[in-house]
Formats: structure tokens, sequence, C-alpha cells
């Protein structure tokens, strides 16, 4: 989508002096920063229906959580740590544009009133009631850093505000051809097949290495995964992309970056969910796979 007010304002005027428009705003204030050393960042989760699969396989945490403010997090952009820190401010679900002042990242939600609850016009709409918005979500992104292959559970509008980002999408009935980690790993709905190299030269060479825990993809692995129908797309801007729930999706930062998304939820209906679910419960083994199905046929 183009042309929503608000972000097309927005993005005009932060892209045009990134640091300029949003150091100002931000000033002293600290916000979450995600570091990954190879640049390639997997959400994990560690809690107890992780904690066998953490201890059983020596499991380590693929990335770390710091905080930075605005000024620590640009100068975190220099030729030996580049592509490695990957910050994210938040505002709550329980957002008021009448109590913005005290959010500390209201000014976000107040740049973007279409992608919180109380816009007019609501850009989220439909969605069930206000509660189903989960809150706005900005990252700040440097070059070449890689979000893997993974799917999230809610629908998901996605706005680039300054800089440029390929996303890659692909279907629910693509699980399979992913080589996506099981239930109980602390990284479940990811990929282990890595684009972290991907990133670096924009050539779709997947890694062959996955996580340092666990069982690296095979060559024919990696050949249905880059084999899989996907959608390419390049948002500049001003762009909105609508993220359907249970979409597989890739992204990789072309240039140095602002995106903010808002998680609208439950999806309208349950195909995709039940499509991936049924699917997770194969790769995790809880149900039988498809191949030993058609064998036991035979």
């Amino acid at each position: 989508m183009r042309n929503v007010p608000d972000v097309a304002k927005t993005a005009a005027a932060w892209s045009a002096d990134p640091d300029g428009a949003l150091e100002p705003l931000f000033g002293e204030l600290q916000f979450g920063v995600t570091h990954s050393p190879s640049g390639s960042f997997l959400y994990h989760d560690v809690k107890s229906s992780t904690r066998s699969w953490i201890d059983e396989h020596d499991w380590t945490a693929p990335t770390e959580s710091l905080e930075m403010n605005y000024s620590e997090w640009r100068r975190s952009n220099e030729p030996a740590r580049a592509a490695r820190y990957y910050g994210m401010a938040t505002v709550p679900n329980t957002y008021s544009p009448d109590a913005g002042g005290r959010f500390r990242f209201g000014f976000l939600a107040g740049a973007l009133p279409s992608m919180t609850k109380d816009g007019a016009p609501p850009l989220l709409a439909p969605a069930p009631n206000k509660l189903s918005w989960h809150g706005l979500d900005c990252r700040l992104g440097h070059p070449g850093i890689v979000s893997e292959a993974h799917y999230d559970f809610k629908r998901n509008f996605v706005a680039v505000l300054a800089g440029e980002k390929r996303y890659l999408l692909l279907p629910p009935t693509q699980c399979a051809e992913l080589s996506l980690l099981p239930y109980g790993h602390p990284s479940a709905r990811h990929s282990k097949i890595l684009l972290a190299h991907a990133a670096a030269d924009d050539a779709g060479n997947a890694s062959t290495t996955g996580s340092p825990h666990d069982a690296p993809p095979t060559a024919a692995d990696v050949e249905r995964f880059l084999a899989a129908a996907a959608l390419d797309v390049h948002l500049r801007p001003g762009d909105v992309l609508h993220l359907p729930a249970y979409w597989f999706h890739a992204v990789v930062s072309l240039t140095r970056t602002v995106q903010c998304n808002s998680f609208v939820g439950p999806p309208s209906t349950t195909a995709a969910q039940d499509f991936v679910e049924d699917c997770m419960m194969r790769i995790s083994g809880e149900l039988p796979t498809q191949a030993a199905c058609d064998a036991g046929a035979e």
C-alpha cells in the first residue's frame, strides 16, 4: 500500500535525514537492542516449555539483549561491528493519544495514528475490537541485518519510514519446504537455514550452516528451501505491507532502516493456522509425516 497520509508524511520527514529527525525525538531514552555476532537474527524464547531442549542440547542463545540510546545505536554501525545491532522501541497496546506524553515512545504512535487502535481512518481495520491491537513496534536496522525466515501468529502491518527493506514472503503451504525448527526449540517457528550470507551479495545463497547447537540442514534441505514458492517484495519509504498471519517471511535491511509495525489479531479465519500447526506437529514428531502416511498406505 502507498499514499497512507500519516505514513507518507512521516516517511518524507524521517527518510530525508533520519538522524536529524530521530535523534532529537529519542534524546537519551534507552530502547531495546538485540546483538547478533553474525548479523543473523532469530527470535528465541526461554521458558519452561523449552527448558528440556536447552538442557539436552547444551543450547545457548544466538543473540543477546542490550539497551542503548539513539546516539549509541547510530555509532554501533562502525565497520567492525556493522549489521550486528538491531534496535526496537515499543509503544504498548495501552497507548491512547490523550495520554501520549506518559508513554516513553508515544511520539512514534503520535506520528502514525493510523497504525494505532484509535487511528482515524484506521489502517488496521477490520479488527474484532480495540483489544486486538498489540501495540506498535519500531525497528532500527543497519545495512545487512537479516531476520531469518519465520511466521507470526497475528496479522501484521509494516510501514517503512526510512531506508529500504527486502521481504521474502512464503504462503503457509510452503511450511514443509523450509526446514523449520520444531516445537520445544527456543527458536521454534524459524527456519534453520540462514540467509545471513545472502544479504551481503543479494544472490539468494542460503547458508548451509544451521544453529551451532542443531544438526545443520542438508544440501537437499537447502535446495527445497530455495525452490519454495515466494514473493520478493522491495519496500521503500512510505510503503505499507500487509503480512497475513502464518505467512513465512525473511527480512533483509538493504540500507539503514526505520520500520514500524502493528500486530492485529487473531486472524479472521483459522485455515492458515490449522495448516501450519499440522505441519509443525509433523516436524516435531507429534504427527506422522506425509511420507510415512504414504508409505503406510502402500
